[in-house]
């Protein structure tokens, strides 16, 4: 039998995330991972992370990723950016941090 779903790389296994029943910061997750992996950029991304919910994928994500102050993760991913221009950076933030 063919097999048509399948879980991220750059979620680990032995992990739930700790997100509620019906957010999206899990789907969020999964699909930036897969688009990551299609693009072969895994080992050249990072991800900077609000405070709250969106910072419990800090220990369900597998590549590298750091939190911000309230309010100000996209300050934090510019300056990682401009300390690391070769790095594709994102930022999850939940509705209260931005």
């Amino acid at each position: 039998m063919e097999k048509i779903y399948g879980s991220t790389k750059t979620i680990q296994e032995d992990k739930v995330s700790g997100f509620c029943p019906g957010c999206m910061h899990g789907t969020i997750f999964k699909l930036i991972g897969e688009v990551m992996e299609e693009l072969g950029i895994v080992d050249k991304t990072t991800c900077v992370l609000g405070v709250g919910c969106c910072g419990l994928a800090m220990e369900y994500i597998t590549y590298d990723n750091t939190t911000s102050p309230h309010g100000r993760a996209c300050a934090v991913a510019t300056g990682v950016k401009l300390a690391n221009p070769a790095l594709s950076v994102w930022v999850n933030m939940g509705d209260g941090d931005s």
